[in-house]
This record gives C-alpha cells, structure tokens and sequence, in this order.
C-alpha cells in the first residue's frame, strides 16, 4: 500500500513524506507508507521508522505549525483544523 492510498482511504489529500507529527504524544516525521500504516520517524528514534494508524492519536502539522489534522480525542475525532469532519469521524 502507499501514501497515495492512505491519502484516499483516510481523505487527507495534504499527506506526504516529512510531514510533521505528534503521535500520542509523541512527535515526528512521516516517512513512507508501511503498509496500510504511515511510517512515522520519532524524534526520539530518530534511526527507526515505526508504523502508525493514520488516524490513532495522530495530529498532523502544516509547514508553518498550522494544526492540519487532530485524531487525538474522541471528542475531536476526524475534524479538520477546517472544521469538516473525515470520511471515517462517525465510526
């Protein structure tokens, strides 16, 4: 599976490789797709590329820090820093 796919799948057409985020709190870099997973380089293993569920605890950042994305909260679940919901926010 690729980026390409998770992109669709998931409607989040701003996902590309060194993207930042913060997985549970923890921050990194996207990399490549690992499978239908995104392989995430953590800050603090910067040498492993460690798969992650696009949308489990993920907040994705723009280039200027702008929050893109926030999965962190049931509460906040799939919305967008827009305000819209994802495809899959009423799962």
């Amino acid at each position: 599976m690729s980026l390409a796919y998770i992109r669709q799948r998931y409607a989040l057409p701003w996902l590309r490789q060194g993207l930042r985020v913060q997985v549970d709190g923890r921050p990194g870099v996207l990399g490549r797709a690992h499978g239908p997973y995104l392989g995430v380089r953590f800050d603090d293993l910067p040498d492993h590329r460690l798969p992650c569920h696009p949308t489990w605890q993920l907040t994705y950042y723009g280039a200027d820090g702008q929050v893109l994305a926030d999965f962190t909260t049931s509460a906040e679940r799939g919305v967008r820093a827009d305000g819209s919901a994802s495809s899959l926010s009423r799962i």
